[in-house]
C-alpha cells in the first residue's frame, strides 16, 4: 500500500517599515543651454531632511528640505529642482541628509547621479540646385552679453556699476547662494548657485558669454564680517555707504527702538535674515519709517492640527504663522514644500476670531513668499480661497 505525505508549508511575510529615499534625473546627456529635472521620491517618512547639491556647469540644481508630517505618521513625499546648464563638461548630482519613519528609526540618504553636457549643436541649411550651385545659409550669432538680472537669496545686492556690486553677510553666514540671467536666452551664464565664504573679504565673478563668444564679467565683492549683529549694527548704519544693509537675527529676536530710530534718521534698509543651517528660513526688511517701535523678529510656524487656526480656515492647505510685530515691515517666508515656484497664493490674516483676505494671487519665488505685515497676529499662506469663518484661536 501505498502511503501518501502531505508536506505542509506555511509562508510568512514580514513587513520592513523602512523610509527610502531615491535621486532621480530626467536625461542623463543634454546639449549646452538646456534644463533637466532633479527629483528626490522619498517612500514611508514621517521626517526628511534631504539636501541635494550638484558640481560642474550648472546652475538652480538644489534642493533643501526638512520637515515632518503634521500627524507623525508615514507618508511619501517627492521634491524637485529645474537645473540649467552653464557649459561643457559632466555635471554631478548627489543627494545627503537622513529620513526617519513613523517607529522613530532613522535612515541615511545617499546617491548621485551625473549628466554629460555636449556642445550646443548649430543649424547649417545647403541646398544645392539642378546647375550644382551650392547655396548655404549661416545664421549670424548674437554678440548680447548683457545682463537681465542678479540676486543672491535672502539678500539685496547693492550696484556699484553696471558690472560690479556689493554685499554685506555676518560672520556666521559661510554661503550664499547667487542667481543670475541673461538679456539674451542664446547667452550663457557661468559662476551663479552656491558660493562659499571666506573670512573678509571674497570677490566672485558672474560670467556672461554671448553666443558668439563675447564674455561680459559681473563681479560682486562679499564682505564677511568678524562681529555679532549686536555689536556692529550701529557701526554699519552710521558707516555704511550702501542703503541697505544685511544682518543675522539675533538670539533675542529683536531690533530696538534705538536702532529704528536711527534706521528713520539715516535713510536706510535693514534686512534682518534667520537661517536653520546654511538654508534661508525668513527675513525682515525694515524700510525707513515702516517701525515706529522695537521689532520682535520672531516667526513661529505653526502646526495646523493643532490650532484652531486650521478649523477656522475650514482646513485650508498652506503656511500657518505667528508674527511677534504689527509694524509695517516686509516679511519673505519659507513655504516650505507646500508650493512650488510661481504659484499663485493668498495671504489671509486672522484676528478676532475671523480671517480677512490681505492679498491676492502673490507669486512664490524660489519655494519663498513676500508679503507687508498689517495689525495681524496670525497669517495664513495657501492656494484655498476661503470665506470668513469665525473661531477662537486655541
Amino acid at each position: 500500500m501505498k502511503k501518501i505525505i502531505i508536506l505542509l508549508f506555511t509562508l510568512f511575510t514580514f513587513s520592513v517599515n523602512a523610509a527610502t529615499g531615491v535621486l532621480n534625473v530626467n536625461k542623463t546627456s543634454v546639449q549646452n543651454g538646456d534644463s533637466f529635472t532633479v527629483t528626490v521620491n522619498l517612500t514611508g517618512v514621517a521626517a526628511w531632511n534631504v539636501h541635494v547639491n550638484a558640481t560642474g556647469p550648472v546652475t538652480g540644481c538644489t534642493i533643501a528640505q526638512a520637515d515632518a508630517t503634521s500627524d507623525a505618521l508615514n507618508a511619501n513625499r517627492s521634491f524637485n529642482a529645474t537645473c540649467t546648464t552653464t557649459g561643457e563638461g559632466i555635471i554631478t548630482i548627489t543627494l545627503t541628509g537622513d529620513v526617519s519613519n513613523e517607529d522613530g528609526d532613522n535612515y541615511p540618504l545617499s546617491g548621485s547621479k551625473t549628466v554629460t553636457v555636449n556642445p550646443k549643436s548649430t543649424n547649417t541649411n545647403t541646398n544645392t540646385n539642378t546647375n550644382t550651385n551650392t547655396n548655404t545659409t549661416t545664421t549670424t550669432k548674437s554678440k548680447n552679453n548683457k545682463l537681465k538680472s542678479i540676486s543672491v537669496n535672502g539678500y539685496t545686492l547693492t550696484k556699484v556699476s553696471d558690472t560690479s556690486y556689493s554685499l554685506i553677510v555676518e560672520s556666521s553666514v559661510n554661503s550664499i547662494i547667487i542667481n543670475a540671467t541673461a538679456e539674451d536666452n542664446k547667452a550663457t551664464v557661468t559662476g551663479t548657485g552656491v558660493k562659499k565664504l571666506n573670512d573678509g573679504d571674497n570677490l566672485i565673478e558672474v560670467v556672461i558669454t554671448s553666443e558668439s563668444g563675447l564674455r561680459n564679467i559681473i563681479t560682486i565683492s562679499v564682505s564677511r564680517t568678524d562681529d555679532t549683529p549686536t555689536d556692529n549694527i550701529d557701526e554699519l548704519i552710521d558707516n555704511s555707504t550702501d542703503d541697505t544693509i544685511n544682518i543675522s537675527n539675533n538670539e533675542e529676536n529683536e531690533i530696538s527702538k534705538d536702532i529704528i530710530d536711527k534706521i528713520n534718521s539715516n535713510n536706510k534698509t535693514i534686512i534682518v535674515s534667520s537661517y536653520t543651517g546654511d538654508t534661508l528660513l525668513y527675513s525682515y526688511k525694515i524700510t525707513p519709517n515702516s517701525a515706529k517701535n522695537s521689532v520682535n523678529t520672531l516667526v513661529e510656524y505653526l502646526d495646523s492640527s493643532s490650532v484652531g487656526l486650521y478649523q477656522a480656515s475650514n482646513y485650508a492647505d498652506g503656511v500657518y504663522l505667528k508674527v511677534n510685530t504689527n509694524e509695517n515691515i516686509i516679511l519673505n517666508t519659507s513655504t516650505f514644500d507646500k508650493f512650488k515656484s510661481n504659484d499663485q497664493v493668498n495671504i489671509y490674516g486672522y484676528k478676532d476670531g475671523e480671517y480677512k483676505l490681505l492679498y491676492e494671487n502673490v507669486s512664490v519665488k524660489d519655494n519663498y513668499a513676500e508679503f507687508k505685515l498689517t495689525d495681524y497676529d496670525n497669517y495664513l499662506i495657501t492656494k484655498s480661497s476661503i470665506g470668513v469663518v469665525k473661531d477662537e484661536v486655541k
